[in-house]
């Protein structure tokens, strides 16, 4: 974490507290979206839900775009 303080400071030239770093970090691995050495990643191949959220907030997965887009590259 020090590393990441020292780079953002001397990259965006302002102070950057060691608390918002965390609390930030702390949201991207909530989110899945941090890579944790030695945690558990989904294979490629294992199968999602079709319906992921909450009663307030949901996704529903309907097609793969990128299927269709390597379709079309050769156009």
């Amino acid at each position: 974490m020090d590393e990441i303080v020292q780079r953002t400071e001397s990259h965006f030239d302002a102070e950057l507290p060691p608390e918002i770093l965390g609390a930030f970090l702390a949201s991207l691995k909530k989110n899945g979206m941090l890579d944790v050495p030695g945690s558990a990643q989904p294979s490629p191949n294992s199968k999602q839900r079709r319906f992921r959220g909450s009663p307030l907030y949901c996704r529903f997965k309907v097609f793969d775009p990128c299927k269709l887009l390597k379709r079309m590259v050769p156009w």
